[in-house]
């Protein structure tokens, strides 16, 4: 039995951090990108109950885990999960995850269909709406900047959050997207937002067969809602890119419904 709190493992040499509520069904929840799942995120899992094993998962590179041996691509960060989950033994598992974290578990059902049971998304970027925000992001990683002294100086970040609201971030958004870039490895950003804008990721969704349920804030303004076509879709009217932070209970109600109750 994995116990609650903060937790690691060591899979395949590396170690990894993770944070675990309850002892149920398991559930992989994967972040977004450069920023690993924060304490008002995590309170999804206290929603869910104790009749599942939520478990929310730091990815390779991102907050004190350690870093791929290969590039950190959707595909390869899939085949992590995977590895991640024989480790600990959770057998056919659910999967949620959240902006890039669809990607990763869309490609995790594509690989290793007997290893899931069904899948939540939320906030897919099947379309991006703002292409700039991502060059921005892509920008910082891949010049370093995240890894040097200038991120221990309090005034260079009031200055990049400042530059980030000229791209459309909210001032409050900024300092959590800020506070997250600069506890992941400036390889593992790079890497993963390059394997993000060369997915298809229509295409690949429709590689696979998992039962899926969409979760889209629709005052989201980094990713177009999905398909209206698309079956199993949520929107939340009140909700942006921050839907996990803004209704954990929500989304946990709507969670219990579709992965099924021992009740």
């Amino acid at each position: 039995m994995i116990r609650e709190g903060k937790n690691s493992a060591v899979v395949e040499g590396k170690k990894v951090h993770f944070y675990s509520v309850g002892h149920g069904k398991p559930i992989i929840f994967i972040h977004a990108w450069g920023i690993s799942w924060r304490k008002s995120e995590r309170k999804i899992g206290r929603f869910l109950g104790s009749e599942f094993n939520s478990i929310f998962l730091s990815l390779p590179g991102t907050k004190g885990s350690d870093e791929l041996e290969v590039e950190h691509t959707m595909e390869n960060y899939a085949d992590f999960v995977y590895k991640f989950s024989r480790a600990l033994k959770l057998g056919k598992v659910y999967v949620v995850g959240f902006s890039m974290g669809t990607i990763i578990a869309i490609n995790f059902a594509k690989k290793y269909p007997l290893s899931v049971r069904k899948i939540a998304l939320l906030g897919t970027p099947f379309r991006i709406k703002a292409k700039n925000l991502l060059k921005l992001r892509k920008h910082l990683g891949e010049k370093g900047l995240l890894n040097s002294w200038i991120v221990r100086n309090p005034a260079s970040k009031f200055f990049i959050r400042a530059i980030m609201t000229l791209y459309g971030f909210k001032w409050k958004y900024s300092k959590i997207t800020v506070d997250g870039l600069f506890s992941s490895s400036p390889r593992s950003l790079k890497e993963s937002m390059e394997s993000i804008l060369k997915t298809d990721v229509e295409k690949l969704f429709r590689e696979i067969n998992a039962q899926t349920l969409f979760f889209h804030g629709e005052k989201d303004m980094f990713v177009e809602p999905p398909n209206p076509n698309q079956k199993n879709i949520i929107f939340l009217p009140d909700s942006g890119h921050d839907m996990v932070s803004k209704q954990p209970d929500y989304i946990a109600e709507k969670l219990i419904e579709f992965f099924g109750s021992k009740k």
